[in-house]
């Protein structure tokens, strides 16, 4: 099974090596973090490992770095001066992530010395960073689940566990078809920590043993100081104004917000992908919107 899913992901590769090459050369986000998704341990991670104990928290993106902050905090602390088995009392987060904003946020939250990309799914990608981190534990955020990198955990003994674990409406008719695969894989993870009592239900029908409820993480993440964008939208909003957040929005939704917002409502946009930044400014200064773009004001009518 293994076998077949390598051969289809390299094959994937390959058909879609056109499209990733005009991306790479068109865009340096998909440049970046090339070489440590094929494998390639970079100085910056390897020193300072000797000697230590670590703990791969993967978190794909923004949210997920988000979601997890709290519980990378309250690990570190935890295991400040704790003695693992091997009598090493020297432990280290460390932290992946599959995005470009994602990796941004862990490495000014959590610094560049312990945050790294994601390889990808195949096996000497994989064995090339357990082999540099030599993790005493992985954890995965959400739902996660590479079949090599968990055959991999498996084969070296090293327990993985998945916290904040949710499968949505969406994707569950897709993992419910290859139910058999999944069995195989999840049956082996160490714990998973679930959202909610259906997505425990679902997890438990793919094949996973030591499931628990224990609700969203993000619910615990600790508020930080406020943004300079804050300030400027208290500056701006009058006290009593209503306000209506619609954050991580996608493409076509900002339309069908704007249009359906009363009139007398201050509308603040926060789309999911920075690089539509523009794109939703363009919106809103054709509908002669007053608009905010990171430090930017445009003084105009009705909405932000």
């Amino acid at each position: 099974m293994l076998i077949l899913y390598s051969c289809a992901l390299v094959l994937v590769l390959i058909l879609g090596a056109p499209w990733w090459l005009f991306r790479m050369a068109t865009s340096g986000k998909y440049r970046e973090g090339l070489a440590e998704r094929l494998g390639f341990v970079p100085a910056r991670i390897r020193e300072g490992l000797d000697g230590q104990s670590v703990v791969w928290l993967h978190a794909v993106s923004v949210g997920e770095v988000l979601a997890a902050s709290r519980l990378i905090e309250e690990l570190g602390s935890r295991l400040s001066g704790a003695v693992d088995p091997r009598g090493t009392s020297a432990w280290r987060v460390m932290i992946s992530t599959t995005t470009r904003t994602g990796q941004e946020l862990a490495r000014e939250r959590f610094g560049a010395d312990r945050v790294f990309y994601f390889p990808l799914d195949l096996g000497w990608a994989v064995r090339s960073w357990l082999g540099a981190v030599r993790p005493r534990l992985l954890v995965l955020v959400e739902t996660e689940f590479w079949p090599r990198m968990l055959m991999e955990c498996r084969r070296h003994g090293i327990p993985v566990a998945v916290v904040n674990a949710r499968i949505s409406d969406r994707s569950w008719p897709r993992y419910r078809r290859f139910a058999w695969m999944w069995r195989s894989l999840l049956r082996g993870l160490a714990v998973v920590l679930a959202q909610t009592d259906l997505d425990a239900e679902r997890l438990s029908a793919l094949g996973a043993i030591h499931v628990r409820v224990t609700g969203n993480l993000k619910y615990d993440v600790r508020t930080g100081s406020s943004g300079s964008i804050v300030a400027l939208l208290r500056e701006h909003i009058p006290t009593e104004t209503h306000v209506l957040v619609c954050g991580s929005t996608l493409a076509g939704e900002e339309q069908l917000l704007l249009d359906a917002v009363p009139g007398d409502m201050v509308t603040v946009l926060a789309p999911r992908h920075p690089e539509r930044f523009a794109e939703v400014a363009e919106i809103l200064r054709k509908r002669g919107a007053r608009w905010v773009r990171r430090s930017e004001w445009l003084k105009a009518p009705s909405k932000i």
